[in-house]
């Protein structure tokens, strides 16, 4: 987990998961886990409790679709096998995270999981929310106020919807292609920011900033990515 200040990615999604609040409905007054502890789901509630409590009320629930008895029995068998088998100890998840408090209950989900690498070649476009087209263009910084217009930077806009794959920049093909939409960065939740390793403009986890590759380091990298 890595907390999307010290990444600088958009933060739109990681807002909504933390701040997004609705009504509880019948859950209301029912106790939820919840970073230091439990807290009783008020009239709005956030979404985020909501949605836990939902989920382990369907884990929890027998399958209605089973004759009954069947149901029930199959149901305490879970428990069981659960409860002497499987137990469930608290831990702490592995990364860097702001520590939920009992005044915000939630706030350690104010951070992204990193993606695995294996079959990254696949999975274009980048970043959490679909950003950066390419590989190569994950590559290169964002275009920021002062920069000079004749360096090379991640795309502002670009067209989606092709599925002809770009064995070179490892991603699709967007450039001449019309029959799809196009995808503007400048919007919120958007944002094509963050993640900028390669270009020399964001810190390693001890607070290093590694020099920026070069061009021939950069397809060195992108030649090496295929192949994971």
């Amino acid at each position: 987990m890595s907390n999307y200040k010290e990444i600088n990615t958009d933060p739109t999604m990681v807002e909504n998961a933390v701040s997004y609040t609705g009504r509880s409905g019948f859950l209301r007054n029912l106790y939820v886990d919840a970073g230091p502890g439990k807290f009783m789901l008020n009239e709005m509630a956030p979404v985020a409790g909501l949605l836990t409590k939902t989920t382990g009320g369907v884990v929890l629930t027998p399958d209605p679709d089973t004759f009954f008895l069947k149901r029930w029995l199959d149901w305490l068998y879970d428990l069981f096998t659960a409860y002497y088998h499987n137990p469930i100890e608290t831990s702490l998840k592995a990364g860097d995270y702001p520590p939920s408090t009992t005044a915000r209950p939630y706030q350690e989900l104010e951070a992204y999981k990193g993606r695995p690498l294996d079959g990254i070649w696949a999975t274009a476009p980048y970043l959490h929310n679909g950003s950066v087209p390419t590989l190569y263009d994950l590559l290169l910084p964002k275009k920021q106020p002062g920069d000079p217009d004749s360096g090379q930077y991640r795309p502002d806009t670009f067209q989606v919807g092709s599925r002809e794959f770009d064995p070179r920049k490892v991603g699709f093909i967007s450039d001449g292609y019309t029959a799809g939409y196009e995808f503007d960065t400048r919007l919120k939740g958007n944002h094509n920011t963050g993640h900028e390793y390669a270009a020399g403009k964001s810190a390693q986890p001890d607070g290093t900033v590694l020099p920026a590759l070069s061009e021939e380091e950069r397809w060195q990298l992108v030649e090496y990515m295929k192949s994971l």
